[in-house]
């Protein structure tokens, strides 16, 4: 798949190389685009040739991508992609502000390819396609910085030039005459290392020092101005510098020629290529010149510190990345875990500072260190006195320290300031005591613990009186670890409480109070509600003690019509574990309420006028069925007892499960149908609204759904027929004949088990009277279920033997008896 991509795209920008060629050139006055140099181009220029892309249909990078298969390089294209950008953002071009040859400004120009903030960094978007793969290692220290936009490591332009900075053709100098004379010389450093200046001949400068050739300029001077030195007075500086072509090699991401300013380093070049691949190493960034060897960079030290000297380059310099000798991994309580190249002389204590140091939590007494040796691993302990030297592969974990203490001591319980506290040798429980402010009013003064790990580090318990510790009676040598716990008085009884049921605001159970009387408690519960019964008030109290016939008193205090308690009453203190029941008044329930659904001429809900209130009532209040109804298929919906919450849409898609969509379920489903749940009762309202009287007629209760459907013309045949699937109801028509309609029944069919399911809900099986089969009558809505032949598993061989014997054994026990 890979290379299908890379053929396409680079098939794509060949085309779009040949399509965009002419007017490349003609745009470009012709040039070369191999030899194409971006700043020196004019605004005007690039306009007019994105203007002719756009009208092509070509976007920005279909160009660049174009460019890039013409032989333009990634230094051009990058520099193009700036220009493109600061052309759209209403920028200008950086040479408008030349007249007369003289620029009016002498900030140096860059040449670096991060000329503004917006600019796009320097990876080809089409890298993937192009072979060139990013680091997948992200935990290899340093590699992170090259991915970085933000960080460029650019060199600065405008800074004074450097006493040792040489010069070199393309390089520009400046020179200021004033005092008698007043004169400015702009030149540029030619090929072949001269300058020219006006009525002088050429003076050679490539390869000098600026010093060396401010002094070899003002000699120069001196045939054209004889007081210089004296009243006239002269000044050499540098200009815009020269760009030169530095080579990056090696284990980098783009290996390949970059043009750089002649102030650019290593460390700049190394960006440029994208950094180090994963096989490269921050610490082997070689700089060749001439062929000879001119210096090595270590990126460690000035990524990790700030220091190192970094290596200025010259054109035609070979910048070379060399593969890592050792890398290792740490990992655990160290700051910085991660991959880091070490050099061969580099040990433990080395990989740890690079790392930044253990965490807080870091065990800085041992070292683990798992290292390979042949096929197998090891694992090494190291102390950081050691110095040890670390080897290729090898994996350093730090641990975590150790949660337990040398020195603590925990106090829990009944004491005024627990906590943990510092543990001295000889020290003894009543110090600890005293250290946590002593015992609170609630402690319990009988019985403490002192819970202690053993040598074989198993808790022991060892009790002590808290009293005669206090009293200084008794007391106990700690040891490291040691937790005392005291126990508060209520910790050791049982939670007492009592309860209050039946008619009040807010039943439920309640804290037990010492002194608390029945009138309290019913103030706790918000009071009586409007169904308490007047008379009496029953208190159930548990019998305390074993052996006893009985299980609880029933006490019976009074209670006014009013509500009110009497003086006996209000003031009967309650014990632990009271209960307290208000009865309610006879037939004071809440409010019922029933909902008629469907095919009715008011369907809504309706409260119940009375606990006897009838299904024939409520649909007259109603008024009655729709005329569109399907009397024959109405159901009562009853919530049962046992049924939680709201379930009124559970049970009504149950019910249309079972009733509506019988036709999309085959005979083994239907045994899994489960009706049990909702209560689900099939009316016959044709019945009971032409006799209200009759047996059918219901009496309702709070929450019952009526639900009436609407007349269909259809009938359903499921299960084992050729064609199932709905059937227009014609009145006459019998089961046989729905049976045939749907292509008759299949061999797994058994016919004499079918059954009809009506509309209501209700089932009516075939009936047999002799050796005549009964049809249920079908109605409208009705659903004809043909079910399956149950499978019976094959005879078995030992089957068949064993029948085979029963069998002759038989034979010969008739035969015996009759003989």
């Amino acid at each position: 798949m890979n290379r299908f991509l890379k053929i396409f795209w680079l098939s794509l920008s060949l085309v779009i190389a040949v399509s965009t060629q002419s007017g490349f050139a003609q745009d470009l006055n012709g040039q070369d685009i191999k030899t194409l140099d971006v700043d020196k181009l004019t605004d005007d220029q690039v306009k007019k040739f994105l203007n002719k892309a756009e009208e092509g249909g070509y976007t920005e990078d279909q160009l660049i991508l174009g460019a890039k298969a013409q032989g333009m390089s990634d230094t051009q294209i990058q520099k193009l992609r700036n220009r493109i950008n600061k052309i759209k953002s209403g920028g200008k071009d950086a040479k408008a502000g030349e007249s007369n040859g003289i620029s009016d400004s002498r900030l140096r120009e860059g040449y670096n390819l991060q000329e503004d903030s917006e600019a796009e960094p320097l990876y080809d978007p089409f890298g993937d396609l192009l072979g060139i793969k990013k680091n997948t290692l992200p935990k290899i220290f340093g590699m992170a910085y090259f991915e970085n936009n933000k960080l460029t490591f650019e060199p600065s332009l405008n800074i004074p030039t450097p006493k040792n900075y040489q010069l070199g053709a393309g390089d520009q100098i400046i020179i200021d005459i004033w005092g008698d004379s007043e004169q400015t010389y702009q030149t540029e450093i030619s090929p072949d290392g001269y300058i020219r200046i006006e009525r002088l001949g050429p003076i050679y400068l490539n390869g000098l020092e600026v010093e060396a050739a401010t002094r070899k300029i003002n000699a120069k001077l001196k045939t054209l101005y004889g007081t210089l030195g004296s009243t006239t007075y002269s000044q050499v500086s540098l200009g815009q510098i020269r760009t030169i072509h530095v080579n990056v090699i090696g284990e980098v991401q783009m290996p390949g020629t970059y043009l750089m300013s002649s102030l650019s380093s290593a460390f700049n070049a190394l960006y440029l290529a994208g950094g180090p691949t994963e096989t490269g190493t921050l610490r082997k960034i070689e700089v060749y010149r001439g062929g000879k060897f001119l210096g090595r960079l270590d990126a460690y030290q000035l990524l990790l510190s700030g220091e190192g000297k970094d290596i200025s380059l010259s054109d035609g310099d070979v910048v070379i990345v060399k593969p890592y000798d050792v890398r290792v991994f740490i990992d655990g309580q160290i700051k910085r875990p991660a991959y880091y190249d070490l050099q061969k002389e580099e040990t433990l204590a080395d990989l740890i500072d690079f790392a930044g140091g253990f965490t807080d939590l870091g065990y800085s007494e041992l070292v683990s260190v798992r290292r390979k040796e042949g096929n197998f691993r090891s694992l090494k302990t190291f102390r950081l006195s050691d110095d040890a030297p670390l080897l290729n592969g090898d994996e350093v974990y730090i641990q975590r320290i150790s949660n337990r203490y040398v020195n603590r001591l925990v106090a829990e319980g009944a004491l005024n300031f627990p906590g943990e506290f510092e543990f001295r040798e000889g020290m003894m429980l009543s110090e600890l005591i005293q250290q946590a402010g002593g015992m609170t009013k609630d402690a319990f003064m009988g019985r403490g613990l002192i819970i202690r790990l053993d040598e074989t580090l198993n808790l022991t318990n060892q009790a002590f009186n808290v009293a005669s510790v206090v009293k200084g009676t008794e007391d106990h040598v700690l040891k490291n670890e040691d937790m005392i716990k005291v126990f508060f008085q209520n910790e050791l009884r049982d939670v007492r409480e009592v309860t209050i049921e039946g008619a009040v605001q807010q039943s439920g159970t309640y804290p037990f109070i010492e002194d608390m009387t029945v009138e309290d408690l019913i103030l706790l519960a918000k009071g009586f509600d409007q169904t308490a019964r007047r008379g009496t008030i029953e208190i159930i109290r548990k019998i305390p003690g074993e052996n006893t016939a009985g299980i609880a008193n029933i006490l019976v205090l009074a209670i006014s019509e009013d509500l009110s308690l009497d003086a006996n009453t209000s003031s009967m203190t309650l014990m632990p574990f009271d209960l307290v029941v208000i009865r309610q008044l006879s037939g004071n329930d809440s409010q019922g309420f029933v909902t008629l659904e469907g095919a009715v001429s008011s369907p809504g809900v309706y409260g119940l006028s009375s606990k006897r209130e009838t299904i024939y009532e409520v649909l007259q209040r109603a008024g009655g069925p729709a005329a569109w109804a399907n009397l024959d298929g109405a159901v009562l919906i009853r919530k049962s007892e046992y049924q939680e919450g709201d379930s009124r849409n559970k049970l009504k898609r149950l019910k249309y499960l079972t009733t509506l969509k019988l036709n999309a379920l085959d005979s083994s489903r239907l045994d899994t149908v489960s009706l049990d749940n909702p209560t689900l009762i099939g009316l016959n309202l044709t019945t009971l609204l032409a006799s209200p009287n009759n047996r059918s007629n219901m009496t309702l209760r709070s929450g019952d759904i009526i639900s009436i459907p609407e007349l269909v013309n259809t009938i359903s045949v499921a299960g084992k027929v050729f064609n199932p699937g709905d059937l227009k109801f014609i009145d006459g028509y019998t089961f046989k004949r729905y049976l045939n309609l749907s292509g008759g029944v299949t061999d797994r069919a058994k016919l004499k088990r079918s059954y009809l399911v009506y509309a209501n809900g209700v089932a009516k099986n075939t009936g047999h009277f002799l050796f005549f089969k009964k049809y249920p009558k079908i109605l409208p809505g009705s659903t004809l279920i043909v079910p399956a032949q149950r499978d019976r598993p094959a005879t078995t061989s030992g089957e068949i033997i064993g029948a085979a014997t029963a069998l002759a054994s038989l034979t010969l026990i008739i035969n015996s008896i009759l003989n």
